[in-house]
């Protein structure tokens, strides 16, 4: 069975949250909902879990940062376009995660947290 999950940063504290994802349309607010309990997110900050760990077991979610670990200098950002998880490297996709062997993945941040990693920006 698929686990289907989301990330966001809290609004209230900008602590991540995991959970169920929900827009309220009639407000336009996003919410991340878990155990019963909803948190209110900021919307840029929202990802969804590939379903694909790292090599050290760390769950991977659109806009994650990783490098091969037989290449550190490279830096590659996940992206969820065209129904799929892509891997993007300085903007330009480079294939799809599910292509890569995961022994070879390290995370090591997310685009929102370290948007310094990244060379460009897409619009």
């Amino acid at each position: 069975m698929r686990i289907i999950k989301f990330r966001g940063k809290r609004a209230d504290n900008g602590e991540w949250v995991y959970g169920s994802f929900v827009y309220d349309e009639q407000n336009d607010e996003y919410y991340i909902w878990r155990s019963g309990e909803w948190y209110k997110v900021l919307p840029e900050t929202i990802g969804q879990y590939t379903t694909i760990d790292d090599c050290k077991g760390y769950e991977l979610y659109a806009g994650d940062l990783f490098n091969m670990d037989f290449d550190m200098h490279r830096i590659f950002e996940i992206c969820y376009e065209f129904g799929c998880f892509t891997v993007h490297e300085n903007d330009r996709q480079k294939g799809i995660l599910g292509e890569l062997d995961i022994n070879y993945i390290e995370k090591f941040g997310n685009i929102f947290e370290n948007p310094e990693l990244i060379k460009t920006k897409k619009p």
